[in-house]
């Protein structure tokens, strides 16, 4: 089997939704930052027990739907409504200096300026504003905003560390 179908280096980009009219389409839940981008990565790998690949034969961005070969009713699009949809990560386009997909920040231990260990990486919320980073360890859970330079003082993805201008009174 090709690499494409191993789970860790696939990641979730959307979810299939609930049927689209009478002809086999599904609504489309993207999970990316511009919505439609999600159709840039056709084809898509759903998990039906196995990891496989998901032909689309047609789309439309402005409703956010799609047809999946093979699907040509509504009672066959329904089986896939739930299913999370994948990319492998290396369709993922390579980011500039100091940014970073939301996959590499989850489970980087966080650190203030004091070496104080403030916990883990859990989620990131994203606010309209700016990103925050949900930290928690066993007693606490933290909001920190992610703004770089102000907030966030260095991120080392390679070793899973953010160090932040945070003081937290433990």
């Amino acid at each position: 089997m090709s690499s494409i179908y191993k789970s860790k280096k696939n990641i979730i980009i959307g979810k299939i939704g609930k049927p689209y009219g009478l002809l086999g389409n599904n609504k489309i839940n993207s999970f990316m930052e511009k919505k439609s981008n999600i159709f840039k990565y056709i084809p898509w790998i759903i998990k039906k027990n196995i990891f496989q690949k998901l032909k689309i034969v047609f789309y439309k961005k402005t409703k956010m739907i799609a047809k999946i070969k093979g699907v040509n009713n509504r009672d066959q699009a329904q089986i896939y409504t739930g299913h999370n949809i994948y990319i492998n990560n290396s369709k993922l386009p390579k980011l500039k200096y100091e940014e970073y997909y939301w996959k590499d920040i989850i489970k980087c231990l966080v650190y203030n300026m004091k070496i104080n260990k403030l916990g883990m990486v859990t989620k990131l919320i994203e606010t309209g504003s700016n990103d925050v980073l949900v930290v928690e360890s066993s007693n606490k859970k933290l909001f920190i905003p992610f703004l770089m330079k102000k907030v966030i003082k260095k991120v080392n993805i390679l070793n899973k560390i953010i160090i932040v201008d945070w003081d937290y009174n433990f």
